[in-house]
C-alpha cells in the first residue's frame, strides 16, 4: 500500500510539472463553455446570413440543444484528447528506462498500472465534471425554465466510457511498449465497436451505447434499465483490461 501511495504521489506531481493538468483543465473548461454558447448563438448567426434573398427560419434554441452540444463535443474532442494525452503515460517511461530502477528495487508492476490509472482517472473525472458543471451553469442561465431529466446520470455514462478507454490505453501500452502501438490499439478497438453497431441486436450491449444514447435518456425515450447491458459489458472489459495488463506486464522483459 505504501508503494502504491508513493508512486501515485509521484504520478500526481508529474502531471503538475508536465502541464497535463493545466492542459486538460483548459480544454474541458472551453468545451463546457462552448456547449451552451453554440446552442444559443448559432441560430442567430444562421438567421443573419443572406443567401440571395432567401430567409432562413431557425427553431428557437432550448436547453436540450445545449446538452446536445455537450454529448457531441465531449465524445468527439474530450475523449480523443484524453487518449492522446495518456497514450504515452506508460510507454514513455518504458522507452526512457525510468521505471527500470524502481522496478528492480521492488516496486510491483501492478502498482505502476493502478497508480497511473488512478491519476489519469482522477484527471478525467475532474475534467468531465468541470465541463458538466460549466455547461449546466450556463444552460441554466440562458434557459432557466427548461427542465431536463437524468443529466448527471447521463454524464456518468460518458465518464464510464472514459474509464473504458483509459484501461484500454494501459492494455495497449503493455502489449506494444510504444505510443504508436497504443494509439492504434485504442483506435482499432473503437473501430470494432462502431462496426459492431451494424448489428441491431448487438448495439445495446456495445459500450458505445453509453456515449451515443445519452440524449434519449434525458428526453425520456430511454430508461436507465436500457443501459444495463452496455454498462455490464463495459465493466467486464474494464476488469479484463486491468487483469490482462497486470499479467502481461509482469511477464514482459524490460
Amino acid at each position: 500500500m505504501s508503494a502504491y501511495l508513493a508512486f501515485t504521489k509521484k504520478e500526481g506531481l508529474a502531471v503538475l510539472r508536465n502541464g497535463k493538468l493545466l492542459l486538460l483543465t483548459v480544454i474541458f473548461l472551453l468545451l463546457g463553455l462552448m456547449n451552451p454558447l453554440i446552442a444559443k448563438f448559432t441560430p442567430d448567426l444562421i438567421s443573419s446570413l443572406s443567401l440571395e434573398g432567401i430567409s432562413l427560419t431557425v427553431p428557437t434554441p432550448t436547453a436540450f440543444d445545449s446538452w446536445t452540444q455537450y454529448y457531441k463535443n465531449l465524445p468527439q474532442f474530450g475523449l480523443i484528447i484524453l487518449v492522446i494525452v495518456f497514450s504515452s503515460s506508460l510507454t514513455s517511461e518504458l522507452t526512457k528506462g525510468t521505471l527500470v530502477n524502481m522496478l528492480t528495487k521492488g516496486l510491483p508492476r501492478t502498482t505502476v498500472i493502478f497508480s497511473k490509472l488512478t491519476v489519469s482517472g482522477l484527471l478525467w473525472t475532474l475534467g468531465n465534471l468541470l465541463a458538466f458543471v460549466v455547461t449546466y451553469a450556463y444552460t441554466a442561465f440562458y434557459w432557466p425554465t427548461d427542465q431536463q431529466n437524468h443529466l448527471f446520470l447521463a454524464a456518468s455514462f460518458l465518464w464510464l466510457f472514459g474509464i473504458f478507454l483509459l484501461t484500454s490505453i494501459y492494455l495497449g501500452s503493455v502489449l506494444f511498449f510504444e505510443t504508436s502501438g497504443t494509439l492504434l490499439f485504442c483506435g482499432g478497438l473503437v473501430a470494432c465497436l462502431f462496426l459492431a453497431n451494424i448489428f441491431p441486436k448487438v448495439s445495446e450491449y456495445n459500450p458505445l451505447y453509453l456515449v451515443s444514447q445519452n440524449l434519449q435518456l434525458i428526453n425520456g425515450s430511454l430508461q436507465l434499465s436500457d443501459f444495463y447491458p452496455s454498462i455490464l459489458v463495459t465493466l467486464i472489459w474494464i476488469i479484463f483490461s486491468l487483469i490482462a495488463s497486470c499479467l502481461i506486464f509482469n511477464k514482459k522483459a524490460l
